[in-house]
């Protein structure tokens, strides 16, 4: 019916820019342009990788976006690093892929603008 099953606030005043769903029910979500938050279903943070992209990059990240595959791997892409960054399920980096650019195997990123509603 369009009716939210449950809502909850992110920790720290934050706000979540993305989130995906895994395979056993629980989020993964972008907080703060670049930490990693695992959350339960209810949305009770259970793990937090704080600036897990500039981490291992070297360069400031605002605005990621994450998803997740079946075996709990996580992808996010770093829009200002024009990269995918691979963490395990445990959130531990594990490689890269992309560069900035416009060739094959090169992203650009765009700012995709926000849709709002004022009621």
């Amino acid at each position: 019916k369009g009716k939210p099953l449950t809502t909850f606030e992110p920790p720290d005043r934050g706000h979540y820019e993305s989130m995906a769903l895994t395979a056993d029910g629980s989020i993964v979500a972008i907080s703060w342009g670049e930490d990693i938050v695992k959350l339960t279903a209810d949305g009770k943070v259970v793990e937090t990788f704080p600036k897990a992209v500039s981490s291992v990059s070297g360069d400031s990240e605002l605005g990621s976006k994450i998803a997740v595959d079946g075996l709990g791997n996580l992808y996010v892409l770093g829009t200002f690093n024009n990269a995918v960054f691979i963490y395990d399920a445990e959130g531990k980096y594990i490689n890269r892929f992309g560069s900035d650019g416009g060739e094959a195997g090169q992203f650009r990123a765009q700012a995709v603008p926000y849709l709002w509603r004022l009621d």
